[in-house]
């Protein structure tokens, strides 16, 4: 999946595993090489543990992170950060705009508690603020944050959905959608685009004020 915003940003890719659901393997393995640093959060780690898959960093405050998986990936580079005012991937993303990455892949940030679904969400729209653009990966779909001008590569007859999870979204506009949006606020409560479909691609939205959460059926 590719996003770009106006003005374009630099591609510097990074791939974080969270310590949610574990992603499918192969969807993790096709993902893996095309992204210059591996990181975990934490915990994440013992699932590459069972896959043999060595990251590039763990970080995290290592509640859960097994002593066995921090021997196995002694080679890696280990970042205790003991801050309880911010979760794992916070930290994660942290290290990443330390590092100046401004593209993050995201793997496991679902689970079975939706306030950490939702939370991982509302991060996706707090670092696109601060630089950084985070796309997270499930099975289906690929979820990210998006404002001003922005075009998305999709894949012609996939669903896509717009949410204004981060508050009003106004004037917003597109071309490529199956059921075009013409300038329309989108808000909960009021009016989202959902279940919409990518008719030709790349798909353009332009959103005057405001972000919306961008979900894309995606075959991965």
């Amino acid at each position: 999946m590719k996003v770009k915003t106006d003005p374009p940003q630099k591609h510097t890719k990074s791939l974080v595993l969270l310590n949610g659901s574990p992603p499918p393997e192969k969807l993790l393995k096709d993902l893996w090489e095309s992204h210059e640093i591996k990181i975990c959060a934490d915990g994440a780690a013992n699932y590459l543990l069972k896959l043999g898959i060595h990251p590039d960093i763990i970080i995290g405050d290592f509640d859960s992170v097994s002593g066995e998986s921090l021997q196995a990936f002694s080679s890696s580079k280990l970042i205790r950060d003991s801050d309880q005012n911010t979760t794992d991937s916070e930290k994660a993303f942290n290290y990443c705009l330390s590092k100046g990455f401004t593209n993050v892949t995201v793997l496991g940030g679902f689970g079975d508690r939706i306030d950490h679904g939702l939370y991982s969400l509302s991060l996706i729209g707090r670092y696109l603020d601060l630089g950084l653009e985070i796309c997270l990966y499930s099975k289906t779909e690929v979820i990210f944050a998006i404002k001003e001008k922005t075009t998305i590569d999709g894949k012609v007859g996939a669903r896509i959905s717009f949410l204004p999870l981060f508050g009003l979204a106004s004037q917003v506009r597109s071309k490529g959608l199956k059921w075009e949006i013409g300038g329309q606020d989108l808000e909960f409560g009021a009016m989202c685009s959902i279940s919409n479909v990518i008719a030709s691609s790349p798909v353009q939205i332009e959103i005057k004020v405001g972000r919306l959460l961008a979900n894309v059926e995606t075959t991965i």
